[in-house]
Formats: structure tokens, sequence, C-alpha cells
């Protein structure tokens, strides 16, 4: 194929140069003439040249150079695929700039919550200190003069039995009945001092044991049946077979005691409350609930509701507000956790979380009370 081109090739410069030869004589003899026939004779000649050297020139030179043309202008495209791709790769890495930016973020965010929550608790922990410094104190003051009060009142209930002869009926039942009101009001506040002393000291008493905290709901009510059940209608739904948690039984008590009374306190016309008892989502948590059919707290009141010496009751008869907040460092100190839901007008449920002790898995299979 490449012999027959070049063949043709010879060939064909051959025809050209007698061409260009047969010009150069035409031109000579066109030199003679004059005027348009000159003109128009010298362009049929080159008009005639250029149609006969149009096929070599097209193949010689003009396709050459479009396939180098087209051979630069791939090589700028392969050369503006590089950039391409560094393009991509910075795409790429600005996303995973964007990706650890939005982790550390978080991360910054995660630790910034942590470090305030601490810094609540430790708040929390100097105010329960000097909480109970102040309780302490205030309960070793009252307890001598109670103390007083109480044999006061016991001496006068004698001599009210010793004198009962020269009294009149009236006279006596008057008497006993200031004695029974000093009498009720000095075991009153001798329940407070115990709940300031209690609060003062919480984490030093009480020995941790695994019970059964379905045994401890069984005496709680047991223990207010006859007073502060009175007019209640009690509901109970409590799994007998969940395992054993680890704390102190009479700590436990004083928690069900105080969040039956409260709900008891909280339905003075008569209502119900509804105690249950299963195993938490967590499967390594026993899970108790207190709801009432009481009057419900404020939704602005919830937050302050463990706190020492607040309370939503009237002062006095009703207590100091120490109540919740023993129960509250009671949970807490055995490593469980207690919260509260209320709505206004339908009631309240207090809900209590108790990890249960390593050898869980057995079975309850009852104590005796």
């Amino acid at each position: 194929m490449k012999r027959s081109w070049f063949l043709w090739d010879v060939a064909y410069l051959a025809i050209l140069g007698l061409l260009m030869v047969l010009f150069i004589l035409g031109a000579v003899a066109v030199l003679r003439w004059e005027g348009q026939q000159q003109m128009a004779i010298i362009g049929g000649i080159f008009f005639v040249l250029g149609y006969l050297s149009h096929p070599y020139l097209s193949r010689s030179i003009w396709s050459p150079l479009a396939k180098l043309m087209r051979e630069s202008r791939g090589r700028d495209n392969s050369q503006r695929a590089l950039p391409q791709e560094l393009i991509e790769d910075l795409r790429l890495s600005r996303l995973e700039v964007k990706r650890w930016s939005e982790e550390l973020e978080k991360r910054v965010e995660e630790r910034t919550r942590k470090i305030i929550a601490l810094r609540r608790k430790l708040i929390h922990f100097e105010k329960m200190a000097s909480l109970g410094g102040m309780a302490a104190g205030v309960a070793h003051e009252i307890r001598n003069p109670l103390g007083i009060i109480g044999i006061a009142a016991g001496y006068l209930n004698s001599s009210i039995s010793a004198n009962n002869d020269s009294l009149s009926k009236s006279e006596v039942a008057v008497l006993r009945e200031q004695v029974a009101i000093i009498e009720e009001e000095v075991e009153r506040m001798r329940r407070t001092t115990d709940n300031l002393l209690s609060f003062s000291r919480f984490s030093l008493e009480g020995v941790p044991e695994p019970i059964h905290i379905n045994d401890v709901i069984d005496e709680s009510i047991a223990y207010l049946q006859d007073t502060t059940l009175q007019g209640i209608e009690l509901l109970r739904d409590l799994d007998r077979t969940l395992p054993p948690v680890r704390i102190d039984r009479d700590q436990l008590r004083q928690v069900f005691l105080n969040i039956i009374q409260n709900a008891s306190q909280a339905m003075l016309d008569g209502g119900t409350i509804e105690i249950h008892s299963k195993r938490g989502e967590k499967r390594s948590m026993v899970e108790v609930s207190f709801r009432d059919t009481g009057c419900g707290i404020p939704s602005g009141d919830l937050k302050r509701i463990f706190d020492p010496f607040w309370t939503t009751k009237s002062a006095g008869r009703k207590g100091f507000g120490l109540g919740l907040a023993i129960s509250h460092n009671i949970i807490r100190k055995n490593r469980g956790d207690i919260s509260v839901k209320s709505v206004l007008g339908e009631g309240t449920t207090f809900t209590i979380k108790l990890p249960i002790t390593e050898n869980g898995k057995e079975r309850h299979k009852g104590t005796k009370l």
C-alpha cells in the first residue's frame, strides 16, 4: 500500500512538474500580450494548477496537519483529565474535613454538656453538705427541748390521773385533750428532727443487703393501711419473679412511705394509688412506679421537687419538704434513679429504678415478713 502511494506521488509530481514548465513557457508568451487577455490567461493557468495540485496537497500536507491538530486536541483533553481528578480529590477532601468538623463540634458539645452536668452536681453536693450541717445543728438544738416538753406532758397526764377526784369530768376532758395535743405536736417535731438528722448523715447510715423489692412494698402498705390509706383505693400490680436489689431495707421502706404519704395527702377527698413493679427496659434494673389520681404538681415546680426544704404543702402541720429530698439521696446513693411526672388535675407518678444484685438471675421464692 505504501509502495503504490509512493509511485503515485512520483507520477503525480512528474505531471505537476511538466505543467509547471508549460506554465513558465505560457507565462513568457503571455507577457507579450496586454490588457484583460493577459490577466485572464494567468488566472486560468493558476486555477488549473491549483485544481491539479489539490489532491496531493490534501493528502501530503492538509491531512497530516489535520491529524496533528486532532492529536494535539487529544493531548489537551488528556491533560485536562488530570486536573479533573484533582478537583474530585479536592471535593472528597472537603467533604472529609466537613465531616470531621461536624464530629468535632458534636464532641465539644457533648463534653460541654458533661462539664455543665458535673458542675451542677458539684454545686448540688456543696449545697447538700452545707444544708446537712445546718440541719444537724438545728435538729440537735430542737431535740433537747422536745425531750423536756415530752416529759412535762407525761407528768401532766399523770397529775390529771392522780387528781381525777378533785376535778370535774369536763375539766379532766379538757386537760387530757390539751395534753394529747402537746404530745402529738412533740411527736411530729420529733419525726421532723429525725428527718433532719437522716438528711444530714444519710450517706453514713444504712447497711445494704440483697432484698426483694415487693416485700418492702407490702411492708410499707401494711404500715400505712389503717392510717394514711383510709378512704383510698390501692391497686397493686407486682411482678413476684423480680430478682433482688441491694439496698438498706429500712431506707428503701422510708422512700416508699414518703411517696405513698405524699400521694395520700394529694387526695384529701379520696382517690386511687397504683403501684407497679417490673423489670426495667435495661434488664439490669428493677423498676417501681407509684401513680396517684391527686391534684398534680405544676410543671414549674417539678424541677425543684427533690430540693430540700421545698414543698407545695402548707407550712406547719404538713412537714418541711425533706421527705422527697431524703428519698432522692437514698436512691441515688444506691446507684439508682428516681423521677417524677405530673399533670395538674390528673395526678402524679413517681418512678424508682434500682440495679439488681450480681446474682439477680435467681427467681424470687418469697420471704417471710
